[in-house]
């Protein structure tokens, strides 16, 4: 998958269907919080359904965790953002089996997002 923002591919993410693992890779520049002195960046989890990202959302807020709203794409998936102690965001993300084995999306000067 590529996501593009006002034309320029900012996070490419790699699937293994078979290993059941998935890599993002998001440019700094564009990245919430900071990075610490170790040099860790921006990553994201995969949740292995959606019910299981609604729990994680109500265990946080039983916790008193910050996050995000649950955004949801249609024919996509949906995810989630917690800020972690350092004040890097921690991406949660649900894919939807359903949907095209390759997906790209694009968002404008608005932050407007479409999949194409």
């Amino acid at each position: 998958m590529e996501f593009v923002e006002q034309g320029i591919v900012r996070v490419v993410s790699l699937i293994d269907r078979h290993a059941v693992y998935k890599i993002a890779l998001r440019a700094k520049e564009v990245c919430e919080g900071s990075v610490d002195a170790r040099g860790f960046d921006i990553f994201a989890l995969s949740a292995p359904s959606q019910s299981v990202l609604d729990e994680l959302a109500a265990r946080c807020d039983r916790l008193g965790i910050a996050h995000s709203a649950i955004h949801e794409f249609p024919n996509f998936g949906a995810g989630m953002d917690s800020p972690g102690p350092d004040g890097i965001v921690v991406r949660v993300v649900w894919s939807d089996p359903s949907r095209p084995p390759y997906v790209g999306s694009e968002s404008d000067g608005n932050g407007e997002m479409r999949f194409i």
